[in-house]
């Protein structure tokens, strides 16, 4: 029988911890009306991680966590007063919410903007966002209703897009609204799922609405 030579190689292990680290994922947010003293209080707990950093100064930052689900709880006192859920975080990105405001009747804080680096859009709390350079200049964009305000002046569009954030659409009184084949429409029978499409130019993040056709409901 002959003998068989096995060999190794052997990686050292400073090797081994810089591959995990390049996978780690940073988060870090800021609250609205920060200053005011109240935010003394507030920690916010990542639920996967089991860890938990203070609200400084109206901001807070985590290290090292792990792409994949990511929920966040923040705490006033140790009791849980709104939630952060993020489905999809990607691994070796970094995530800021920036103005976060707390929304008692949901019990979630929502962020006012994100800033993103290892994907093009983040979902926070069922809100498909982007950095605000994601989305300029004149839009044309087919997608779906998630939400209509109750007077019906501003609308939250899903694109039919995977690579678009959700659109925060403002209906002003020059917005021309049409079916496709021209007919004059009302929004105010809008609903979740009906399909639109939305002509108009992004001011500040929001889409101002030029013009809507409203299609059909999915």
């Amino acid at each position: 029988m002959r003998h068989m030579s096995l060999r190794f190689r052997l990686v050292p292990a400073a090797v081994l911890l810089a591959g995990c680290h390049s996978a780690d994922v940073t988060v870090r947010g800021t609250f609205a009306g920060a200053g005011t003293g109240a935010d003394s209080t507030l920690t916010v707990w990542a639920v996967e991680a089991q860890r938990e950093v203070p609200v400084r100064g109206g901001a807070f930052e985590m290290k090292g966590l792990v792409g994949g689900p990511l929920n966040l709880e923040v705490r006033s006192h140790g009791t849980r007063i709104a939630r952060i859920e993020v489905p999809d975080l990607p691994a070796g990105g970094t995530l800021a919410l920036g103005s976060l405001r707390i929304d008692p009747p949901s019990g979630r804080a929502f962020p006012a903007s994100v800033e993103l680096s290892g994907a093009r859009v983040v979902t926070v709390n069922g809100v498909r966002m982007a950095p605000a350079d994601r989305l300029s200049g004149d839009v044309d964009v087919r997608g779906s209703v998630l939400a209509v305000s109750a007077g019906g002046d501003a609308i939250l569009v899903r694109p039919a897009e995977d690579g678009l954030p959700d659109l925060r659409v403002v209906v002003v009184p020059t917005t021309r609204t049409a079916t496709p084949d021209g007919t004059p429409a009302a929004l105010d029978g809008l609903a979740r799922g009906d399909s639109l499409r939305v002509k108009g130019t992004v001011q500040q993040g929001y889409v101002m609405a030029a013009g809507i056709e409203v299609r059909r409901r999915l």
